[in-house]
């Protein structure tokens, strides 16, 4: 059921994309959609599994990720090198938000850290 959930808000992110992606005319197929993402989210592996299935649904379109830390993400997505971030940096998530380099923010996961 996670996975589902998951795998419905990564693939409504991706095709928000086309509506709201900054300085682009036009996303359409055969289009790659840059994802900036921490290591940590990245190295699970469960990334590459939702962009599998996405494309699976989605011919023509390919999803590449970007791992790195949740600073550099956001400097990328502000720099037009990432469509999409994927981090853990609230404060800084808004700061971007605020400043116009990003779209929309939601929580779409979170965990207990100790």
């Amino acid at each position: 059921m996670a996975t589902v959930v998951i795998l419905i808000i990564f693939t409504v992110a991706l095709i928000s994309l086309e509506l709201y992606s900054p300085g682009k005319e036009y996303i359409g197929v055969g289009s790659v959609l840059r994802a900036a993402t921490t290591t940590s989210l990245y190295a699970t592996g469960l990334l590459d599994s939702l962009a599998e299935e996405f494309q699976r649904r989605n011919p023509g379109f390919s999803v590449q990720f970007i791992a790195v830390g949740s600073g550099e993400a956001l400097r990328r997505a502000s720099l037009g090198d990432a469509d999409i971030v994927l981090v853990h940096a609230p404060p800084l998530e808004k700061r971007y938000l605020d400043e116009g380099y990003l779209v929309e923010g939601f929580v779409f996961a979170y965990n207990y850290f100790t």
